[in-house]
């Protein structure tokens, strides 16, 4: 697996500082700028064409980063709303859009100010090098009726086959229950927007 957090391509023109020595540093000034060329192409952040030299200096490392992996491997690109659009049509290039496993948000903030809706997430582009020969694992975690994952489990029927509301239970803010209950919830038999197929209906058959 590979993890890329490169800088998010939002300004051009930060300051490059080449030694932790150097304390006073002038922004874009070149007497400020290591003469060698592969810190100059690895780490500075001031791009002559903006968003262009940005995306072609990403491709390099993402072209670099499909020859490194193995075919059951992923790719993690981290970035923010602002050129998200740009790096997966970079990404997509590279790898080719049938490789795209998800786009992924995470929060970075609890809300700034604003005067539209505040952006509070970025953002992991997940690629594999070979969709079908992706190794992934799925995570499980127990559910806990009303917890996330689970709010719609709202009924329990009883041992004698009786419905009733989970609220009936819970008590203190824990739910108990009685022998020989179990907690269930209803769903649609047919996908949203799908045509609802013939059902014949048995009342003796139930799905818990």
């Amino acid at each position: 697996m590979i993890y890329v957090d490169p800088p998010y391509g939002i300004k051009f023109g930060v300051n490059f500082q080449p030694f932790v020595q150097a304390r006073e540093v002038t922004h874009g000034d070149d007497d400020d700028m290591t003469r060698e060329p592969e810190m100059v192409q690895a780490y500075r952040d001031t791009w002559t064409y903006g968003i262009h030299s940005y995306l072609t200096i990403l491709r390099d490392r993402l072209l670099l980063a499909r020859e490194l992996l193995n075919s059951s491997g992923s790719l993690f690109v981290q970035i923010s709303d602002d050129n998200v659009h740009h790096v997966r049509e970079v990404i997509d290039e590279v790898f080719g859009p049938g490789n795209f496993a998800s786009q992924i948000a995470f929060q970075k903030t609890s809300g700034t100010t604003t005067t539209t809706i505040p952006t509070t997430c970025d953002y992991l582009l997940w690629y594999a090098r070979d969709v079908e020969r992706l190794k992934f694992r799925k995570l499980f975690q127990k559910q806990n009726a009303g917890s996330a994952g689970a709010v719609e489990y709202k009924r329990v029927e009883l041992a004698d086959g009786s419905l009733t509301p989970i609220s009936d239970f819970i008590e203190e803010g824990r739910l108990k229950l009685p022998p020989g209950a179990r907690i269930f919830t209803t769903d649609s038999l047919v996908s949203k927007g799908g045509d609802d197929p013939d059902i014949e209906f048995n009342p003796e058959f139930k799905v818990i």
